[in-house]
């Protein structure tokens, strides 16, 4: 299963455990991808995965031609990154919604309690089950670890706005998190913590911990999210780096996209989002097959 030594899988493991949320980077068609998703440890498989509704895993479409991914876990001690190859779960997304809901149940008591108390905030409603029946709809990634990397502990720092993107102020002050990913030569999507950033609102300048991204495409995550993540926010920025005349790295944005569920607003426009997507995703038009009740997680 894994090429690292049994105490980086342990040292992995009990890191993920515990972790409400990681970097993951995917590499499609060439370029890099990072989201900030939860991870999971199956016990039983002796396995670490992240998750996906089916509308919203266009991230996972390539693993057969590109089954090169990282996961950085940065929560609970130094950041560590972990390369690996992604292997998907043979079960359709109705048999990956109850995996999701058998691991959460056997998570450790900290994480279990804020994704069932997550759940059972939202009312056990005939709308309740209209707006998010897809997101209990889960396909599962498995990443095989290849290589433990420990990266330097880093400080955040401020994110700046950038009007080309649409970042104003108050977006960029609610980030805690910006990375920067790039794929390396043997094909990985490395991505590491942003030490400084400026921005001039057109492109950004900055540097990380892991030393020099080559040039090329990459994808700047910038985002937040509170401890019980009822609240998060996220901007996915894709775009091409290069080095100006002082040697420094240069990040031009060509396009983004941001999620947000922090309002009443936010969590309906995220809903209807991806009620839409995993209906193109199914190419049906008629309710999922999915009956809604949160006894299933609590």
């Amino acid at each position: 299963m894994s090429s690292i030594t049994d105490n980086e899988w342990k040292r992995v493991t009990s890191r993920v455990d515990k972790a409400m949320m990681c970097e993951f980077s995917v590499r499609k068609r060439g370029k890099p991808l990072t989201y900030p998703l939860s991870p999971f440890y199956d016990e039983d498989e002796d396995a670490v995965f992240v998750t996906s509704a089916p509308g919203l895993s266009k991230k996972f479409e390539r693993v057969e031609e590109e089954p090169e991914a990282t996961m950085l876990l940065f929560e609970h001690g130094v950041p560590l990154l972990v390369k690996g190859t992604i292997r998907m779960k043979d079960v359709d997304p109705w048999e990956g919604g109850q995996y999701m809901i058998d691991m959460i149940r056997e998570a450790p008591e900290h994480k279990r309690d804020v994704f069932t108390e997550g759940f059972a905030d939202l009312p056990n409603s005939r709308l309740t089950a209209f707006l998010m029946d897809w997101y209990v709809l889960r396909k599962i990634a498995y990443l095989e670890p290849e290589e433990v990397i420990e990266l330097p502990d880093s400080d955040i720092p401020d994110i700046p706005s950038n009007s080309a993107i649409d970042v104003d102020e108050e977006e960029a002050g609610k980030h805690q998190r910006a990375v920067l990913s790039a794929v390396d030569d043997d094909g990985y999507p490395m991505c590491y913590p942003v030490e400084q950033i400026s921005s001039d609102d057109t492109v950004y300048t900055l540097s990380t911990s892991g030393g020099g991204h080559p040039e090329g495409p990459a994808c700047l995550l910038l985002h937040w999210y509170t401890e019980d993540i009822k609240q998060l926010g996220q901007r996915v920025i894709r775009g091409t780096g290069t080095r100006n005349d002082e040697n420094e790295y240069v990040y031009d944005p060509a396009g983004s996209f941001e999620t947000t569920m922090e309002s009443e607003l936010g969590r309906f426009k995220f809903a209807y989002w991806g009620k839409k997507l995993t209906r193109e995703y199914f190419d049906e038009s008629s309710r999922l097959k999915w009956t809604w009740d949160v006894s299933d997680i609590n």
